[in-house]
Parts: structure tokens; C-alpha cells; sequence
């Protein structure tokens, strides 16, 4: 359900339906931003656009005014209830650290400042508010940036070297999970806390089993200009220093497994979903990521198969000049099953285009792909796209 949060109306008309459909509300994570693409990066407040400014400290503050507003009726209704404010910082780093933009700075510090007010508030109905930040996060927006997906991120070191303690977004989502399962959750009412800081108290870790202390990381390593090395900073397993165990159960072998086969339908999905977006921009180089030299592809439109890496880049010339500026490539169901090396996608996709007669067009068609991983790397080796017979 589409909902432009700084409408009170339609912000309103969200929490009736969550209240109709539903009959409650435990947990709600605000995390409304999207302002970026507004931020002017270490030009001070006389210089930096106001226009911009003041729109960012809209979205960063108007928004989770708003949506608090309307959804705390329905969540104080039952006790346990909790709040978790979305930032970027913990009040320690921002306290004793200029953001590099007043309004960038003022946005993020407000959102801690909202959670210990709403903690306030929400402690007689037995409810908790808590802000919360996650590290340097691999969102797309940053993988894109550095030119690189979820399943080969450590290439972006090169650039970066710093990037070398970044974590998934699931990172932080396992700490809202375990928060929110937490029954003593009050204990962190009105507090600004980190997924590192969570990760050591309730023990989970990140995608690939390692545990990043982002913050802790930034303050020891990146701001006095040390050379990047997450070292006891982005563990695997167990505490550093604690003797790993001999032996493990076949019970415990077999989670490993599971957890690994969930790893790499992560890496895959992600993978797709690159693909996708890379189609979306038209971003040739974006859209071969990944791909065998080998690659086998069948198509809608002739010839009947493609292979190699050259007769798969040439049928995308074909796709674009019916595709133009339409934008629409979209996923609209994604399922992913991975073995060992070997694994497969299937989804059912929608794009858009303009036919020879200027009519724009929207068809729907079946997506499978074939993966192998290689020297650790998953890679497409076979793509099939297909319609319904007509």
C-alpha cells in the first residue's frame, strides 16, 4: 500500500486498514527518509541549498511525527508494544561528532532525541521506543554506488578499503526481530543502540556468520586514519578469544547447512534483483555482472538460443529499442533454491515497451535462471525467458 508519510490522510487511512485487517499493531519500525539525494556533503548551512535542507528535515522528522501520531493508539492497546526510531549514528558518535551537515546532523540526532520522548510517553501502557542504527549498510543504493551486488561487495575494498566492515540490511532486521522477542525489551526503553551492540547481547549474526561493530570500528579504525582491518571488530562465530568447541552435534551440522543454503538464496535473490534494476537503467555492464563467458540464453524474440557472453549482450540491443524509457522491469514474484554449487531462480516478471506502431505495451512473462558457483561466486550460466502460448 503506497503512503506518502508527510499526509496525515493517507498516513491515517494506513493504520485504519492495519487496524481492520489485523486488530493490533506490536511493532513498528520507522525508517521513513529517502532524502539522500538532498544532502550537500561538508558545506555549512549558509551555503548549503535551504530549499533542500528544510525538505530533508521534513522527511527525516515530519514523517515519524506523523506516523506515530496514528499508529501509537492502535499499538498501546496491548502491553509489549515497541517502537524502534530508524537512524544513522548512536547518540555517543553524534554527540561527540559533526555529521558533515547541519541539517544531515539535525536529522539523525532528532530521530534519537523522538525515541527517548516517545520511551517517555509509551512507559505507563507498558511499551517501548528505542532508536536504532545499523552500520555501514549494504543497502542497493550503496552497492550500487560502488559498482558491485551482495554476491561480490568485497570487490568494492578496492576502492574502499573501509568497506571492509559494512553489513546486510538483515543485519539490523535481526535485531528488531530479537528485540521484539526480547520479553524484558524495556530494559532498553529510551535508548540509542546499535545492531553491533545488539548482535553481542542476543548472540546473532549477520548473513555470512560474522558479527560487524560498525561504530566501534569507526571511532578505533576509520577516524584515525588507520588502515582498514576489521580484526576482532567483524567476527565469525564465537567471541574472540573463547576456545572453539572439538566437536558439534549432527544437529548442529545440519542449521550450518541450512543457514548456508540460506546465505546463498540471499546472494541469489540479490543477484536478481541487481540484474533487474540494472535492466531498469539500462545499464549494459550492470546487466553481464555475473554472467558466464558460457552463457546459454533462450528468448521471447529470435533467434531461438544465444551463447556466449557476446550473443547474450547483442540481444539486449534488440530489447531496448522496443523498451526505450519505459522503466518497467519488475519482479513481481522471485523463488530461489540452492544446493551446494549448483542453484536455480524462477519468477514471474513485467516489462514495458513501445511497439513499431507507437502503442506503449505491458507484458507479462516467466523468468528462470541457472546458476553454478565458481571459485565461490554464483554465476548465471543459463537464462530462459518465456510467455504463454498464444
Amino acid at each position: 500500500m503506497p503512503v506518502d508519510h508527510l499526509d496525515p490522510a493517507q498516513v491515517q487511512a494506513l493504520l485504519a486498514r492495519i487496524e481492520r485487517e489485523q486488530g493490533r499493531l506490536d511493532v513498528l519500525v520507522n525508517d521513513v527518509w529517502g532524502a539522500d539525494f538532498l544532502i550537500e556533503w561538508n558545506v555549512p548551512v549558509w551555503k548549503h541549498s535551504l530549499e533542500k535542507g528544510l525538505r530533508m528535515l521534513r522527511l527525516a522528522i515530519d514523517t515519524h511525527i506523523i506516523t506515530s501520531h496514528f499508529a501509537l493508539p492502535l499499538l498501546i492497546k496491548n502491553p509489549g508494544g515497541l517502537v524502534v526510531e530508524m537512524t544513522d549514528g548512536t547518540a555517543e558518535y553524534n554527540n561527540a561528532n559533526y555529521r558533515l551537515s547541519l541539517f544531515y546532523d539535525l536529522a539523525k540526532t532528532s530521530v534519537i532525541r523522538m525515541a527517548w520522548a516517545q520511551a517517555q510517553e509509551l512507559r505507563p501502557h507498558q511499551c517501548t521506543a528505542v532508536a536504532l542504527t545499523p552500520g555501514w549498510l549494504r543497502s542497493e543504493m550503496m552497492l550500487d554506488a560502488y559498482g558491485v551486488s551482495e554476491a561480490n561487495w568485497r570487490d568494492a575494498t578496492a576502492k574502499q578499503p573501509h568497506f571492509v566492515i559494512t553489513e546486510t540490511p538483515r543485519y539490523v532486521g535481526r535485531a528488531v526481530a530479537h528485540l521484539a522477542g526480547d520479553p524484558e525489551m524495556m530494559r532498553w526503553s529510551g535508548q540509542s543502540l546499535s545492531s553491533g551492540q545488539l548482535a553481542k547481547v542476543y548472540g546473532f549474526t549477520d548473513l555470512d556468520g560474522s558479527r560487524p561493530d560498525a561504530w566501534r570500528y569507526v571511532v578505533e579504525v576509520q577516524d584515525p586514519g588507520k588502515p582498514a582491518d576489521a580484526t576482532g571488530l567483524k567476527r565469525l562465530g564465537d567471541e574472540a578469544g573463547t576456545p572453539m568447541r572439538a566437536a558439534i552435534s549432527i544437529k548442529e551440522i545440519r542449521m550450518n547447512m541450512s543457514d548456508n543454503r540460506s546465505i546463498d538464496e540471499t546472494e541469489i535473490r540479490d543477484l536478481v534483483e541487481s540484474w533487474a534494476r540494472a535492466v531498469r537503467t539500462k545499464n549494459l555492464d550492470g546487466i553481464m555482472a555475473n554472467h558466464s563467458p558460457e552463457i546459454l540464453m533462450f528468448d521471447v524474440p529470435p533467434p531461438v538460443q544465444s551463447k556466449g557472453i557476446e550473443a547474450y549482450k547483442k540481444t539486449w540491443d534488440v530489447f531496448f529499442a522496443w523498451f526505450q524509457d519505459s522503466g518497467v522491469f519488475d519482479i513481481s514474484e522471485l523463488n530461489v533454491t540452492a544446493g551446494d554449487d549448483v542453484a536455480f531462480a524462477t519468477a514471474l516478471m513485467r516489462c514495458g515497451g513501445t511497439e513499431a506502431n507507437g502503442d506503449k505495451v505491458e507484458i507479462d512473462f516467466r523468468l528462470t535462471i541457472c546458476f553454478r558457483k565458481i571459485d565461490g561466486r554464483w554465476t548465471v550460466m543459463h537464462e530462459h525467458h518465456s510467455v504463454p502460448a498464444s
